[in-house]
């Protein structure tokens, strides 16, 4: 669900040049032309290793701008750019706010870098601007809120940092907001409220901060909402009941505190209910049994308590469930259990079952199985499930979990003696005895990583969450 490319019929209306004051929009289509269209195109070639491109077709050459790849037109004037993946590099230039027919500015999927610049401001009827998955930087600047048409603005994988401006609820039009995956700070602007016709909010994978603004719930179309892998906190607030289309909501990892609210199960159209990785407490209500449409539901590494609820056998649509490192566990009566033989990807534990069993590897068996990243993130959610139930916040590793995840980051003493750290707060605040280790230090050069480490962790991570939460 991360881009979807709805080449709409979109408008869009660029700006005047930079040399001079910039112009108005009618300005911009009563003076240009296709000469200048065709200047504004040039300055992308030029700034952005034209001699570069995967496909340049045509570009810088004597033909109608309509036979330039990439390029589309009408009555001659440029209307759309779409140079997806093109290898594009360098900046943005800021003539392309010239282009004063432009309908869509589609970049992604390239190497642009530098700020966006605040001159795009001025395409007044763009509906569709993506520039995702490039490595631009720079705070988003809010003269995007002059985009009074726009419709979708995909800003997605770039290293873009500072606040999301509040002004961007000025665009009243705006059905698609994606800026996840970037460095974002500060709280959630509750003036975003105001975009009534977004369907899709994607913010996740930034750094904000703060609580899920419950004027939120004013996003009536809303569909689809992702706030994962933020620092936001408090409890989920109870306004978002209101959220009667959400087909995905997505708080995971975050330091959202408090039970599951039972007014989930309202929201009868989830196909995906992810809330991992936080702070949640208490026990699985049993309304969340009324989501029949409920394709996934990820509720692990939190520290919830008590048996499943009988009621979620009727999500006959489940194929993933996973609520491992919690201390919930499935009832041992065989219709339980049928029903969790139909779920394709399930991983939990069934009542009186070791812990254990909810790790990719139950054992490591030493000279045989080494440590795998994958352990090394099993163990990092362990940990900070028993830290939220001590009511310690996530420990901030030196690796961040995506990275170590996917395998990208050998493994390295660092990463086992910050676990032995984090578990060693939690027995402190939880006032448990701390556990013993076959090797008492882990030097970096000097000690080898061994399988009887991870053992020693997951046991103690194990015991810890058991008796916090007594």
């Amino acid at each position: 669900m991360d881009v979807r490319l709805r080449l709409t019929d979109g408008v869009a209306w660029p700006v005047i040049g930079l040399s001079a004051a910039l112009l108005t929009v009618a300005d911009a289509a009563a003076q240009g032309n296709a000469e200048t269209d065709r200047a504004a195109v040039e300055a992308l070639y030029h700034a952005t290793n034209g001699p570069g491109w995967i496909d340049s077709t045509n570009w810088l050459t004597a033909a109608p701008l309509g036979e330039w790849f990439g390029v589309t037109t009408e009555n001659g004037r440029v209307t759309g750019l779409s140079l997806l993946g093109n290898g594009l590099s360098g900046p943005i230039p800021p003539e392309l706010a010239n282009l004063a027919t432009l309908r869509e500015l589609l970049l992604w999927g390239n190497e642009l870098s530098g700020p966006i610049p605040p001159e795009l401001a001025n395409l007044a009827s763009l509906q569709y601007l993506a520039l995702d998955r490039n490595e631009l930087s720079g705070p988003i600047p809010p003269e995007l809120a002059d985009l009074a048409n726009l419709q979708n603005l995909l800003l997605t994988l770039n290293d873009l940092s500072g606040p999301i401006p509040p002004e961007l609820a000025n665009l009243a039009n705006l059905q698609e907001l994606r800026l996840n995956r970037n460095g974002l700070s500060g709280p959630i602007p509750p003036e975003l409220a105001n975009l009534t016709n977004l369907d899709l909010l994607h913010l996740s994978g930034n750094e904000l901060s703060g609580p899920i603004p419950p004027e939120l719930a004013n996003l009536a179309n809303l569909e689809y909402l992702y706030l994962s892998d933020n620092e936001l906190s408090g409890p989920i607030p109870p306004e978002l009941a209101n959220l009667a289309n959400l087909r995905d909501l997505m708080l995971d990892g975050n330091e959202l505190h408090g039970p599951i609210p039972a007014w989930l199960g309202n929201l009868t159209n989830l196909r995906i209910l992810s809330l991992s990785r936080n702070a949640l407490t208490g026990p699985i209500p049993g309304s969340l049994g009324n989501l029949t449409n409920l394709q996934s539901l990820r509720l692990y590494a939190n520290p919830l308590t008590g048996p499943l609820p009988q009621s979620l056998t009727q999500l006959s649509l489940l194929r993933f469930f996973w609520v491992h490192f919690t201390r919930a566990c499935a009832p041992v009566d065989a219709a339980f259990q049928a029903w969790v033989g139909t779920i394709q990807n399930f991983r939990g534990t069934t009542c009186g079952q070791d812990p254990a069993s909810s790790f990719t590897d139950a054992t490591l068996t030493p000279g045989r199985t080494g440590v795998r990243p994958i352990h090394i993130y099993e163990l990092r959610q362990l940990v900070n499930t028993v830290r939220a139930t001590c009511e310690l916040p996530r420990f901030p590793w030196t690796d961040p979990d995506p990275t170590i995840t996917i395998g990208e980051t050998p493994i390295k003493a660092v990463h086992l003696t910050e676990l032995r750290t984090a578990l060693a707060q939690a027995y402190g605040a939880c006032s448990l005895t701390p556990p013993t280790y076959t090797d008492p230090a882990i030097v970096r050069g000097r000690t080898p990583i061994k399988a009887v480490h991870w053992t020693e962790l997951r046991n103690a991570g194990i015991r810890a969450l058991d008796a916090a939460a007594r």
